[in-house]
């Protein structure tokens, strides 16, 4: 069947090299067709340079990549060196490269730029390079002359940025740009379109469509701030994102995210997600003249130390796409034709939708290397075969919940509650609380490594509150070894009230008590904010509640028993006395 397909895939490019109109079909065409019918819809086939040329683009990712009928231009990126500022073609004509040297104005060499194509100009927008840091300015490029153009601004301009997700979706007129990181590396979750004069192409004025208002990193309802997502304007004022990273830039959360949200009507909606999750993937139109479906491709599992925060789950395959389609407002996972060959698993590649297809250049491959290959993505006229979803992955940030979740929503609190309200049982109640509170302390400690082995530093509140929590368990772990008295009631110098040691003895159990039941709150707040800030599926945060709840009630219940029973204890000492 590989043969079959393979066999198709060259017919169809040599009857339709540009996927022109077909006026006149041979006879022979039919019967190709009656066979490509049980090969798969989509399949990559690598363009390859003229051998004479040696001439090539450093390999890059980050870039910008747009497709003009003859040509494909290249613009700046990430390479080994650091950013670039150099502009190439692709002629399809000639199959080589060219530099455009000889260009004296021209944006400042960058990377993680919003960049589209409308009508003959090519858009790019802010940015970052390590010697200038962000960029907020918008430059222009002019197919026919081949040249660069600063665009004038009218208004308020985005704060600067970088890693943004957006483009120009299909035959749109509007830049979209969303989200990123700013100068201060502070994750950003607003969102913003740029809109062209459409009597001069060299003027734009933006216009911020999502304030960011209540998007933070605790809010369910809301896509949380991020950087490195993939973004798509689709149909009438529809803005897709899919996945990217939420940890780091000040916020926590997982990265890579597996969320896809749509924003419509001035409010955003959470979709049901069907790729395996990524961050720093490319998303298109499925060909120049599409408006209503994008193709995302690639991207990258790893976490912002480096390391995969993936244990288990979905995983990244170069045979597959996923398909978003805006009329059924639906996810589709697909398959490629493997007959001509399957580009490397990269991320951050540089895609253009074209009118035969999807172009890609370059990207960053899994062991790091940074790539110049062009590749084009094509599809067959038959029916697209669609495979089941996965979404479903296990993370080192979820083992740290199980850890923490057990830690403080079950062992401290039920010791913390033996402690203080049932000293009455004596060594049994001792027992219990000492097992318990060690246990509990343990599994904190592990549940610290395993999110400082894949998050970045902490500081944002969830991680504050974590340091916080770590000494206050540390140090009610050790005052624990110096307990100033025994379950067995005490004679002597224990029991008069005078001395030292029953001062100190009493000034110890207020302290442990009061800053054990602080700690206890503080707990069940910060496993609160971790279930939101994850924004695990509704069942987590339904059990969380119920269990938080109990406890509330638990405690209060108790406590309003304790202060009873101690006015009742006082009064009936009282009456003896008397």
């Amino acid at each position: 069947m590989s043969a079959v397909c393979l066999f198709t895939s060259l017919y169809y490019r040599r009857q339709f090299p540009n996927n022109h109109k077909m006026h006149s079909l041979p006879l022979s065409f039919f019967f190709i067709l009656f066979l490509a019918a049980s090969c798969k819809a989509f399949y990559w086939s690598e363009v390859v340079p003229d051998s004479s040329s040696t001439i090539k683009p450093p390999g890059r990712a980050y870039a910008g990549l747009a497709w003009n009928a003859t040509d494909l231009y290249l613009f700046g990126g990430k390479a080994e060196t650091g950013a670039l500022s150099d502009t190439w073609y692709y002629s399809f004509f000639m199959q080589r490269w060219t530099p455009l040297s000889s260009l004296q104005i021209k944006p400042s060499a960058r990377y993680g730029f919003v960049s589209g194509r409308i009508g003959n100009y090519w858009y790019i927008t802010h940015g970052y390079s390590e010697s200038d840091g962000v960029f907020d300015d918008t430059w222009a490029f002019h197919f026919p002359s081949k040249s660069w153009s600063r665009v004038n601004i009218s208004g308020e301009t985005p704060t600067g940025r970088y890693f943004g997700a957006g483009g120009i979706g299909g035959s749109g007129s509007q830049l979209w740009m969303s989200m990123g990181v700013n100068g201060v590396g502070r994750k950003m979750s607003d969102t913003w379109t740029l809109t062209i004069n459409s009597s001069s192409p060299l003027e734009g004025v933006w216009k911020k469509v999502s304030e960011g208002v209540g998007i933070n990193q605790y809010n369910p309802a809301l896509p949380h701030a991020r950087s490195l997502a993939s973004g798509l304007p689709l149909g009438n004022n529809k803005f897709i994102i899919s996945g990217g990273c939420a940890n780091g830039g000040q916020v926590g959360g997982p990265c890579p995210l597996d969320d896809s949200w749509v924003y419509s009507d001035n409010k955003w909606s959470q979709l049901k997600s069907c790729s395996a999750p990524s961050h720093s993937a490319s998303f298109v139109p499925l060909n120049s003249q599409s408006t209503d479906v994008g193709i995302l491709y690639g991207g990258s599992q790893a976490g912002p130390r480096a390391v995969s925060q993936v244990i288990s789950g979905s995983k990244l395959n170069p045979s597959y796409l996923s398909i978003f389609n805006i009329s059924s407002m639906q996810w589709s996972r697909i398959e490629v034709d493997a007959a001509l060959g399957v580009p490397a698993l990269r991320s951050a590649t540089q895609m253009a939708p074209a009118a035969n297809g999807v172009y890609m250049f370059g990207g960053i491959d899994e062991n790091g290397n940074y790539l110049n290959d062009i590749w084009l993505l094509e599809r067959r006229s038959v029916n697209v075969t669609t495979v089941p979803c996965q979404t479903t992955y296990f993370t080192f940030l979820h083992l740290h919940g199980i850890f923490m979740y057990i830690a403080w929503g079950l062992m401290l609190p039920f010791g913390a509650l033996l402690g203080r309200y049932y000293q009455w049982s004596c060594k049994k109640w001792f027992v219990a609380h000492v097992v318990l509170q060690v246990l509990g302390t343990l599994f904190t400690f592990i549940g610290f490594v395993l999110v400082f082995m894949v998050s970045s530093q902490p500081s944002f509140p969830h991680g504050v509150i974590g340091i916080v929590l770590m000494f206050s368990i540390s140090q009610q772990f050790l005052t624990g070894f110096i307990r100033p008295w025994h379950c067995k009631k005490s004679k002597g110098q224990f029991q008069n009230a005078d001395s030292f040691r029953y001062k100190w003895k009493q000034c110890w159990r207020i302290y442990h008590q009061v800053s054990g039941l602080i700690s206890i709150m503080l707990g069940f707040v910060q496993i609160t904010l971790g279930v939101l800030l994850i924004n695990g599926p509704s069942s987590v945060w339904i059990i969380w509640s119920l269990l938080l709840s109990m406890w509330l009630l638990v405690f209060l219940g108790h406590e309003i028993a304790h202060f009873s029973c101690s006015k009742l204890s006082t009064k009936h000492s009282k009456i003896q006395n008397n």
